[in-house]
């Protein structure tokens, strides 16, 4: 599809059409967009989990507009809440470019588990091997596939072609929520762990590098505790990063946590640079739809124009008032 693609989990059977914009074809329109197939999906089996994957756009890692082609939908499918899952990991994209991406959406106050996957078709005779990339899930009771999915939807994850993260925040995990009255200090305790060695270990907040652990000849095993001061909502999150190894399967070493979410004062996170760009982002985007895209009739058009509108008004109203 042109404004890219998805994946999905739990399904019960196969929904159509799978392509658009193919030429010469009877999908040779970009329709349904994308939005509009979850939407459609999700009512008639609302038990699916929809994902991003290997999400790399050069231009959306960078805080840019696109300068040609369709736009990648992935903001708008988030801001209409239709995305359970984003792929930081994958053999295809940069995962250090899918992680800003994902940072983007997460300052602008979107809950999004992180999770990876390798992207293997099963019809080549070349191609990467089953789990180059790959979500670890914290499950509750019994280990079976509906409780891996609830644990995944809850954000109990990490994204990894290698490293094992762990990540505790005055005793929350992953995915999980702190909600404070006022400003504090929270304790912090971040490992990380692999087969090989990481060149280092970064506790994020709100996407910015807090805390770096990076031993001189790398370590198979990385830790850091301290407290971190949290004024106002914010987001804490683990990545660990290394070289390239026969044992990696991928480029670089590279996992990355679900945050654990703080709010403060019952705020959502928003760090307005962020939400300012993927609100110009959204809006390039419905003008690409409208003037530039190839639709069979206007009803088309009108559809895919006035979800991406839907979408960029969300973001305008994340704009915080001061």
């Amino acid at each position: 599809m042109p404004f890219g693609h998805r994946t999905v989990l739990n399904n019960d059977a196969m929904f159509f059409p799978l392509v658009s914009a193919v030429r010469g074809t009877a999908y040779r329109a970009p329709f349904p967009p994308l939005f509009e197939y979850l939407r459609r999906l999700k009512k008639e089996q609302p038990h699916v989990l929809a994902g991003v994957p290997h999400p790399y756009f050069g231009y959306l890692a960078r805080g840019e507009l696109p300068e040609r082609g369709a736009p990648a939908e992935i903001p708008v499918d988030v801001a209409l809440g239709l995305v359970d899952y984003f792929d930081v990991n994958c053999i295809w994209s940069d995962e250090r470019g899918s992680a800003a991406i994902y940072h983007e959406l997460l300052n602008t106050g979107f809950r999004l588990p992180a999770a990876g996957g390798s992207d293997t078709f099963s019809d080549l005779w070349r191609d990467p091997p089953l789990g180059t990339g790959r979500t670890y899930v914290q499950v509750e009771g019994e280990l079976s596939l509906a409780s891996w999915y609830e644990g995944l939807k809850a954000g109990r994850s990490f994204s990894t072609n290698g490293p094992l993260l762990e990540l505790d925040v005055e005793g929350k995990g992953m995915g999980e929520e702190i909600a404070l009255e006022t400003p504090a200090k929270l304790a912090v305790k971040a490992r990380a762990r692999a087969a090989v060695p990481m060149t280092k270990m970064t506790v994020l907040v709100n996407g910015r590098p807090f805390a770096t652990v990076a031993p001189e000849h790398g370590a198979r095993e990385l830790s850091w505790s301290g407290s971190i001061p949290i004024e106002e909502s914010a987001w804490i999150a683990v990545q660990a990063e290394g070289e390239s190894s026969p044992w990696v399967t991928d480029s670089y070493l590279f996992a990355h946590s679900t945050p654990v979410y703080v709010s403060v004062g019952g705020q959502r996170v928003v760090v307005e640079k962020d939400r300012a760009y993927l609100e110009r982002y959204v809006e390039a985007l419905a003008d690409y739809a409208r003037t530039k895209a190839a639709w069979d009739d206007d009803a088309e058009r009108e559809l895919t124009v006035k979800g991406f509108e839907q979408a960029r008004e969300v973001f305008r109203a994340m704009k915080r008032k001061r």
